[in-house]
């Protein structure tokens, strides 16, 4: 579902073009392997080979080191292009021949969304004057949710609610693939304390609304850093991390939250005290053409259908509002 979000954007580049018909369909699909499709496109280099039609791949930056999916590769499939945000991206040998640097259409939405804060902030029905913490966690052991001692939550429950709204966003595959009835109890006794939990799907409206990320070295936390939102890192980055990715990248510029100071000092020195510049690196490392994802997108799609752009304008549209995850929500998850 983390990469469905990024096959999504692109389709909605050709809600307007009533030429287009758009089929959405999961892996492994036995019906749709058996159609005939004029455009295939997928969220990574997987997913399509059983799927007949020119492919295009986009895989963000934030996904990974690219080679390591491409290099994996047992057969002669291979992308009729492959959208990459980063020029640094094509030095990957089995990427050259196909590669286009489109940049990242999620870094262009956050940027064009994060004017609007004051309406993504009231769709959670945070007050003005609240300082928003968003707490986002990827997925795994090494996640913050999966390191991060239950003391943190006591902490962030302890903050001040006339200061502080807190605001819990898990990864999808957090969410929908690994969530055990405990952690649901959990979470439900955290809710019930204060802490707000949103709809996965929505974490981008919740990085928009936010004054402050305290999180992990996942995709959001990233992408909210890029976007230009003061970030805390609750984690260490694990071992084994590309050294030219967007989380190395953020491992370098985010101060780290460490035990031996209150964490109230940390949040509230992150919003006084924020310098635009200090996340550049991060920016600059998730994507190498910012704010032209959509017309490079749209671009890439029209040549593989062999059809003609339209001639309107092509632009990055503003992401949905985060949504909160009632009670009765859990309770019927677990």
């Amino acid at each position: 579902m983390a990469t469905a979000s990024h096959v999504l954007d692109a389709v909605d580049l050709l809600v307007p073009d009533h030429r287009i018909h758009v089929v959405c369909t999961s892996a492994p699909d036995t019906s749709a392997a058996r159609a005939d499709f004029d455009l295939v496109i997928t969220g990574g280099c997987g997913g399509a080979r059983r799927h007949r039609g020119p492919w295009l791949a986009i895989t963000p930056a934030v996904m990974g080191d690219l080679s390591t999916p491409w290099s994996a590769w047992h057969d002669s499939r291979r992308p009729d292009a492959l959208a990459v945000p980063h020029q640094d991206l094509v030095h990957v040998p089995q990427t050259r021949p196909t590669a286009a640097v489109t940049g990242d259409l999620c870094l262009d939405r956050l940027v064009r969304s994060r004017p609007h804060r004051a309406a993504y902030r009231r769709a959670l029905g945070v007050a003005d004057g609240r300082v928003l913490v968003a707490v986002t966690s990827t997925h795994g052991p090494d996640s913050l949710l999966g390191r991060a001692p239950a003391a943190l939550f006591d902490v962030l429950g302890a903050l001040p609610r006339d200061e502080f709204a807190v605001v819990l966003g898990l990864h999808p595959s957090a969410w929908y693939g690994h969530l055990s009835r405990p952690l649901l109890a959990w979470l439900e006794r955290r809710r019930r304390a204060g802490l707000r939990i949103v709809d996965p799907a929505t974490w981008r409206g919740l990085v928009c609304a936010a004054d402050v990320v305290l999180g992990d070295y996942g995709a959001a936390t990233v992408y909210a850093a890029a976007a230009g939102v003061p970030v805390l890192s609750a984690v260490r980055l694990p071992p084994g991390s590309a050294p030219d990715s967007p989380a190395m990248a953020l491992s370098l510029a985010a101060p780290v939250v460490r035990p031996e100071r209150p964490l109230i000092a940390y949040l509230r020195e992150a919003v006084e005290a924020f310098d635009p510049a200090r996340y550049e690196s991060v920016a600059a490392a998730v994507t190498s053409r910012p704010g032209r994802a959509a017309q490079s997108l749209r671009e890439q799609v029209y040549r593989l259908l062999r059809l003609p752009e339209p001639a309107t304008d092509c632009e990055a549209l503003p992401v949905g509002p985060a949504m909160a995850i009632p009670g009765e929500s859990l309770a019927n998850a677990a």
